[in-house]
């Protein structure tokens, strides 16, 4: 026969063991947004420039902007980037803390998900938010380039890959066409940054709007 001794023991004993199991449980549990977004594969925007280009790629969307005026209220489509990134590290660092409700995950997971996790890590990234993909018609973009201002660096450019072209006219047209070809498949590769040169240069020389 057991003993109430033995019996008293033998209970602190499961207890023990569904305590440490239900610990280790809620140890592993998603507790807030960000730890939902770090288990599903995100990555989350920790850098200031990074908000800054959050915010430049989506401050043309009115409901953006609604968002990122709750922490600051002068906000517009036309703040500075330097401006609108900083409010906008606000209210990521706000909703990435929020505990995982019901009701935050309805109104709050997928905008954070979308605007502090970096989705826009290279130019063709932002190629595809702009629904814009590389040109077909290779003829004409060099029509379309070949004349002033639109050679003023190209040939700069293209030079680069190919030495024999020493001017953007009709004599050198095929290997303006492959060297064209090969600078815009190589420069989507590339970090999309807050410095937008390079991409005003890709969106004038390689991209057509997206043929659905």
């Amino acid at each position: 026969m057991i003993s109430p001794k033995q019996a008293l023991l033998g209970g602190l004993g499961v207890a023990t063991i569904i305590g440490g199991g239900f610990g280790t449980s809620y140890l592993l549990q998603d507790k807030t947004i960000k730890d939902k977004l770090i288990r599903g594969g995100a990555t989350i925007i920790e850098l200031d420039d990074d908000y800054e280009i959050v915010f430049r790629e989506f401050k043309g969307t009115e409901s953006f902007i609604n968002l990122v005026k709750t922490k600051v209220s002068t906000i517009t489509n036309s703040s500075p980037d330097n401006v609108g990134g900083p409010a906008l590290k606000q209210w990521c660092e706000e909703k990435l803390q929020l505990a995982l409700t019901k009701e935050n995950i309805d109104n709050n997971f997928a905008n954070t998900k979308q605007y502090c996790s970096k989705t826009l890590f290279t130019i063709e990234d932002k190629m595809k938010k702009d629904k814009k993909q590389l040109a077909t018609d290779w003829d004409a973009q060099f029509a379309k380039l070949k004349t002033p201002p639109q050679n003023t660096e190209l040939q700069t450019d293209l030079s680069a890959l190919n030495n024999a072209i020493n001017a953007i006219d009709d004599q050198h047209k095929e290997a303006i066409k492959t060297a064209l070809q090969t600078w815009c498949s190589s420069k989507i590769k590339t970090p999309l940054t807050k410095d937008i040169s390079l991409w005003t240069k890709i969106d004038n020389r390689c991209l057509i709007a997206k043929v659905n």
